[in-house]
């Protein structure tokens, strides 16, 4: 049986993901004066009346958007204008021309499944259908999930996972129209949200997509409609609730062989990066380590390439504390580094390299606050965007690691030079064995300094040894004690 109804365009896929409702719109709104008749909203005078086309009525989002649905089996939604006659006769003959192919295909419906179209400048139809018991979203042929940009999963209790998520994502997107969520599905979301709640407060890797501040908000409000749990608002915040849940779920693998159960595991098989030798060595060397610390944060905070909500902001929080107390740091430096220019009897140019190398530290400390201004408490999305636009396939975040350590690093190659000229200076009113005595002391120290905060220092290492001495004696003296008993024994005997 083919389809018997004429209609012009293609007919596409969609998912309630790739919503353009945030788009801005291309016919924008023009404002004017208006003339306001006597008694013009009185409520016992009539107005003219609009019509939709039959079964069809219009509800508005809580967000404000105008959608329309139509009492039917199945039941069709749409954002489409139909006080639009040609608009609604385009509709009609879609939905007419999907019924068909429905019936051409066997599969049958119940009152239960939705069908959501859009008709694009082209007159080309998107659809897809939800099933509202099943919680489900569906098409009519056989697609990839790299045709439905839907991304890849690891098994069929994956991908109904994912397909979940986007079921909740259409319902937030048309809540007015629907008799509203059972109690027991409001009821299971706050046993969810306090959980992972409870999971962030005694964990400091929670692999929630909410922290426990926000959950608790949230299982505030959805305690407080309880009384009121079929109405559309309370249904369009508990699906957008959902769809997060069910997002978190997908990407930590909820319910796999292989789950996420902590922010710090890696459960993917992904190709890892084979970073050159030597670009571990100039950055590092360049850096003066400086960029070790951030490149394994960067490694951690983006670790199989997903982005957590409360670990993102720890990092931004950690980066742009750093960033900001740097410019203190430097501008304290500097004036120093200029009152040293000004006095010292012998001024080379190692003052003049630091007065460099801490001027580039606050360009460097300044310019990164500015292009990070919009992610320190930006989304999980534009985090990941970000993250995915700097990673490079050669060198993973090597690079981006460097310039995040730059205001630390010319900031310690300012203090390098400062402290050379300092000993110039020391040698001029004293003697080169004292500026060299005085030298290694300072080196001395600073060797020390670091071996003991190190977690493999040598003091903890020569403690091992004079452990390992210390029961290497004692076993020989038991050996010893039990050799003298041994031949007491035998002489009394």
């Amino acid at each position: 049986m083919e389809s018997t109804t004429i209609i012009s365009g293609g007919l596409y896929p969609t998912t309630p993901g790739q919503t353009t409702r945030y788009d801005s719109p291309t016919n924008k709104s023009k404002l004017s004066d208006a003339v306001i008749e006597p008694a013009h909203f009185l409520s016992t005078r009539e107005t003219s009346p609009v019509y939709l086309p039959p079964q069809w009525s219009e509800y508005i989002h809580p967000e404000g958007e105008i959608y329309f649905a139509r009492a039917s089996v199945p039941s069709v939604v749409t954002t489409a204008d139909l006080y639009n006659p040609e608009v609604a006769t385009s509709v009609t003959r879609w939905i007419n021309h999907i019924l068909e192919l429905l019936a051409e295909k066997s599969i049958i419906v119940h009152e239960n499944v939705e069908l959501f179209i859009r008709i694009d400048a082209d007159q080309d139809c998107l659809y897809y259908f939800v099933d509202n018991t099943s919680h489900t979203v569906f098409w009519i042929e056989r697609y990839d999930t790299s045709q439905l940009n839907l991304g890849t999963v690891a098994s069929t209790s994956h991908l109904r996972t994912l397909l979940e998520a986007e079921y909740w994502d259409h319902v937030q997107t048309f809540p007015m129209h629907t008799s509203g969520l059972p109690l027991e599905n409001i009821d299971e979301l706050v046993n969810v949200l306090t959980h992972a709640a409870a999971d962030h407060l005694t964990s400091s890797s929670g692999t929630f997509g909410f922290g426990a501040e926000k959950c608790m908000k949230f299982v505030k409000i959805l305690k407080a409609t309880r009384d009121n749990h079929r109405n559309g608002y309370t249904t369009c915040v508990a699906a957008r609730l959902w769809n997060v849940i069910q997002r978190t779920r997908q990407w930590n693998h909820y319910g796999q062989k292989q789950a996420r159960l902590a922010t710090i595991q890696s459960i993917l098989d992904l190709d890892a990066v084979d970073v050159p030798c030597w670009s571990g060595l100039l950055t590092s060397a360049a850096s003066l380590k400086t960029a070790e610390t951030y490149l394994s944060s960067l490694d951690a905070v983006f670790l199989d390439h997903v982005i957590f909500e409360e670990r993102w902001h720890d990092f931004m929080k950690v980066c742009f504390a750093d960033w900001r107390s740097n410019l203190y740091n430097v501008a304290c430096t500097l004036i120093l580094n200029i009152f040293m220019i000004f006095t010292l009897p012998s001024v080379t140019h190692l003052m003049m390299a630091s007065a460099a190398f801490l001027s580039a530290s606050l360009l460097a400390s300044t310019l990164l606050i500015q292009r990070h201004e919009h992610l320190e408490t930006g989304d999980t999305g534009s985090a990941h965007d970000f993250m995915s636009a700097v990673r490079s396939q050669k060198f993973g975040f090597q690079w981006v690691a460097l310039v995040y350590s730059l205001p630390k690093a010319f900031f310690l190659w300012s203090l390098v030079a400062m402290f050379i000229q300092w000993l110039v200076v020391i040698n001029y009113y004293t003697s080169s064995g004292f500026t060299m005595g005085l030298t290694g002391v300072v080196i001395l120290a600073l060797f020390a300094s670091r071996q003991i905060l190190s977690e493999s220092s040598a003091i903890s290492t020569i403690s091992r040894f004079f452990s390992r001495r210390r029961s290497h004696q004692h076993e020989s003296f038991q050996e010893m004690e039990y050799a003298d008993e041994k031949d007491s024994i035998l002489s009394m005997v």
